[in-house]
């Protein structure tokens, strides 16, 4: 039996690989899926099967960058609903990726004392989140900003979608550097 963190990681993985197969159709991400394949492998930790993630691999890959730059550059005006989904998923992957690249040590400390997680970087009443964490589609977003616009991602969530919507779209991978 699977616990809830398990669980809600492979989902997250699932989630992350839809998104890139659904992306291809309109967006080349070769150079993500390029970064993907070499830099995230199946693992353990602590007895719990999850991908883990070569963040000192990405953060040295020109194929990354390359990659966020695409994000920027990428005018989003006319995807369907599912490309949508797929590119911000993308995206907010990519993103956090980088954010965990960005910030490698614990910011409440005067030395350099390595993150265990995301929820390392920033500080309680400004964490990982509500940072920006880089350029999407020609605006500058937060983590927070990632999610809450797949919530409601205009105009392709209609007034009678809103209301009957009762699911909660996770977009994040669990991100725990080794």
């Amino acid at each position: 039996s699977r616990t809830p963190r398990a669980q809600k990681a492979m989902m997250l993985l699932i989630l992350l690989f839809v998104a890139i197969a659904n992306a291809s159709n309109f967006l080349n991400v070769s150079t993500w899926n390029e970064v993907t394949g070499k830099y995230i492998h199946t693992g353990q930790m602590q007895d719990i099967e999850l991908h883990v993630v070569d963040y000192e691999g990405i953060s040295r890959d020109p194929a990354f960058k390359t990659f966020l730059s695409v994000l920027r550059s990428t005018n989003t005006s006319g995807f369907s609903r599912n490309e949508t989904y797929a590119f911000f998923i993308n995206a907010y992957n990519a993103l956090a990726i980088d954010m965990i690249i960005q910030h490698p040590c614990k910011t409440d400390t005067s030395r350099c004392s390595p993150i265990k997680s995301i929820w390392d970087i920033g500080s309680l009443l400004h964490p990982a989140w509500t940072m920006m964490a880089g350029n999407v589609g020609g605006e500058n977003r937060s983590l927070d900003d990632i999610e809450n616009y797949l919530r409601n991602p205009k105009p392709f969530v209609l007034q009678s979608e809103q209301a009957d919507q009762n699911t909660y779209i996770v977009t994040h991978l669990s991100l725990v550097p080794p």
